[in-house]
């Protein structure tokens, strides 16, 4: 029998009720997607999704990340993934920014729905929970590709292009 996944979503503030009725299904369909692409089904995992504002982000951002702005989504890894003992083992947290996400929508012209971005903005904060880096050109490419992939996998286009 497959583990079930902890997933933990709160809504903290921000329109997201309002613009994304099927918010939990959303985020829940993205991280499953993703801990299937890794063959980590078999292993119970927790994580939490905060669905946040661009002020919640920004204090984040500027204690954590030392720099005062907003940004779509922020990955926090408990970084133990591979090394802990204890089940389920906690990946980590993300946090999104409703209002910085519903700019980059209307600024996307790949991307038309809401849904359809929180999903690629949850598949790549997955990716950064389970150790995926962009800081550098190879790593960014590598995960680039596999968000496409996963994406794919679901149904929906390369955000990419």
């Amino acid at each position: 029998m497959r583990p079930s996944h902890n997933i933990d979503i709160l809504i903290k503030a921000g329109k997201w009720q309002k613009v994304l009725p099927n918010w939990e299904d959303v985020c829940e369909k993205a991280v499953e997607a993703v801990l299937e692409s890794q063959n980590i089904v078999d292993k119970p995992i927790e994580l939490s999704i905060v669905l946040a504002n661009d002020a919640l982000v920004q204090h984040l951002n500027k204690k954590y990340r030392d720099q005062d702005l907003p940004t779509n989504v922020l990955s926090f890894p408990t970084n133990n993934f591979h090394s802990s003992p204890v089940l389920p083992q906690h990946l980590g947290d993300m946090v999104l920014a409703f209002e910085t996400c519903h700019r980059e929508l209307l600024d996307n012209e790949n991307i038309t729905e809401f849904a359809d971005l929180i999903c690629h903005l949850v598949v790549h904060s997955v990716l950064h929970l389970l150790g995926y880096k962009h800081d550098v050109n190879a790593d960014a490419k590598k995960m680039e590709c596999l968000e496409i992939e996963i994406l794919a996998n679901l149904g929906l286009g390369n955000p990419y292009l």
